[in-house]
């Protein structure tokens, strides 16, 4: 094999790579747009409260931060306090749960030593009436009452096994 013919197959490899890239690029949905959370800048504290963050991640989950064909004006006019996150296709998005709106409950809240994380137990009711109860987790990136860190309080550790998303923003 000459070196012009060697040179000729990794440009012709290295066409068709780029050309197979920008065609998977292409294909992302048009409706996925990152929109991010308006942050409220007199908030400079943590909440001294776990439970407050809970609250906001449960609001901003049934906002539609996970599912692409939410409205984006339902995720947009939410101001987070401590929790700053952007809208984000997830895997769960096959398992959708209309919530009436509402309906929302957070029924426990407790502190997971072996992996540094609160783990938030929640029960909603679906638009058909039936009722789920799901969880979520989160760390903390301060400690409570000190002061809000740029990227916030709280860090989504793990979301819950399915999408909720209020009827009214579907």
């Amino acid at each position: 094999m000459s070196v012009g013919s060697s040179l000729m197959k990794k440009s012709a490899l290295a066409v068709i790579l780029s050309l197979f890239s920008l065609n998977v690029m292409a294909e992302q949905p048009k409706s996925f747009e990152i929109h991010n959370t308006k942050i409220d800048a007199k908030v400079e504290t943590c909440p001294k409260s776990e439970m407050d963050l809970a609250k906001e991640i449960l609001e901003l989950e049934l906002a539609g931060m996970r599912y692409l064909r939410s409205k984006p004006e339902c995720f947009e006019s939410i101001t987070a306090k401590y929790v700053h996150t952007s809208k984000n296709p997830d895997e769960a998005v096959e398992s959708l749960v209309q919530v009436v709106d509402g309906s929302d409950k957070i029924e426990s809240l407790n502190y997971d030593k072996k992996f540094f994380s609160y783990k938030v137990v929640f029960s909603v009711t679906s638009k058909d009436g039936k009722s789920f109860k799901d969880s979520f987790s989160f760390m903390t990136s301060a400690k409570a009452g000190a002061k809000k860190p740029k990227r916030g309080c709280a860090l989504i550790s793990a979301s819950p096994d399915k999408v909720y998303v209020k009827a009214s923003c579907l």
